[in-house]
C-alpha cells in the first residue's frame, strides 16, 4: 500500500470513531442498520473483487451479496451498521490489489435482513 493511501485509511477510521456518537438510535438506544445498493466501475471484473468483497465484508459483520454485471461492473448490496458500512464503502473505492475502480454510485435502499454476505 502506498504512503497516501495508509493515511487516507487512518484519518477515515480515526474520523469514523468520533461520528460513532451521531448515529441514529432507536427508543431502546440500539444502533439502527442501513443498507445500500453500491455499483463499482472500472477494472473490476477477473480480478478477485467479488472474492475480496466478500472477505472484507464478513470481516466487519456487513451482510447481503455481490455479483458481476453484464456491463462489466460489480454489484453490491450491503447491509450493516453504519461506520462498519462507512469503512466497507471507503475499501470498495480502492477494492482489491488487481483492480482498478474508476467510479462507485451508491444508494441507499430500506434493510431486507440478509443473514451472511455471499457470492452470486
Amino acid at each position: 500500500m502506498n504512503k497516501s493511501l495508509n493515511i487516507a485509511i487512518f484519518v477515515s477510521r480515526l474520523f469514523s470513531r468520533f461520528k460513532i456518537a451521531f448515529y441514529e438510535k432507536n427508543q431502546s438506544g440500539i444502533m439502527h442498520k442501513k443498507a445500500f445498493i453500491i455499483q463499482i466501475f472500472g477494472r473490476v471484473q477477473g480480478v478477485g473483487f467479488r472474492y475480496y468483497t466478500q472477505k472484507k465484508a464478513e470481516g466487519l459483520g456487513i451482510t447481503g451479496y455481490v455479483k458481476n454485471r453484464p456491463d462489466g461492473s460489480v454489484y453490491i448490496e450491503a447491509e450493516g451498521l453504519p461506520e462498519e458500512l462507512d469503512n466497507f464503502l471507503f475499501w470498495c473505492e480502492e477494492g482489491p490489489p488487481w483492480a482498478r475502480v474508476s467510479r462507485i454510485e451508491k444508494q441507499e435502499i430500506p434493510v431486507c435482513g440478509y443473514k451472511n454476505f455471499e457470492i452470486r
